[in-house]
């Protein structure tokens, strides 16, 4: 995932540039729960789901290939999207303070947050937990599935910073996902505040 406002919203409150959701479980239009995609959009991200497990499984697809050679495990990529339960991030109104680091923030104002700085929602946002919150565009586009899949399973360098509103305290949680930065850098793409670049890398190399 990625964006211009997301990246703003995140450095200026001191949090980095990923962006990270707080995953749980819930039913859609309660308050605090987190909402799994369904009907539809459902079946629109299994169609490019499919598509893309099919190219994980093939050892002789370009993409396999060009995965292998930035030492992203094809056939673990395989089995995280085979078992991954997608939410919806448009309906999910839990608190967003855990991967967000946004206390007092929900999943939904986040990405209504972004879409107002940058005129566009983000794709798909990974979670520190292992779940992905996808909006419209990013379900229905199995580059950006593939994408964040990568976030779900590799850490980065940096770590997760959590806000404690009990005691008012920032503290460490382990490793954040590997960031879009880390990951143009791994792919050798030119730094870019845009890091749909991502994706067009990854099409580039037969994985769509």
């Amino acid at each position: 995932m990625g964006s211009q406002a997301a990246d703003y919203l995140l450095n200026n409150n001191g949090f980095g540039d990923e962006t990270n959701a707080f995953l749980g479980y819930g039913q859609t239009g309660q308050q605090g729960q987190a909402v799994p995609l369904s009907g539809i959009d459902l079946e629109i991200w299994k169609d490019e789901r499919d598509k893309m497990l099919k190219l994980l499984k093939d050892k002789n697809s370009d993409c396999y290939k060009y995965l292998k050679k930035l030492k992203f495990d094809p056939k673990k990529l395989a089995k995280e999207l085979a078992t991954q339960t997608p939410y919806d991030a448009l309906e999910s109104t839990n608190d967003a303070n855990d991967d967000f680091g946004e206390y007092g923030n929900t999943i939904k104002k986040h990405f209504e947050e972004v879409y107002n700085v940058n005129g566009r929602y983000d794709d798909a946002v990974t979670g520190q937990t292992g779940r992905v919150y996808y909006t419209p565009t990013g379900l229905s586009n199995g580059t950006i599935i593939l994408h964040e899949a990568i976030h779900v399973l590799y850490k980065g360098k940096d770590n997760l910073l959590v806000y404690n509103p009990v005691n008012g305290r920032t503290t460490k949680k382990g490793k954040r996902s590997i960031s879009d930065k880390e990951l143009m850098k791994r792919m050798n793409i030119p730094k870019s505040s845009d890091t749909r670049v991502i994706n067009k890398e990854l099409e580039k190399n037969g994985c769509k």
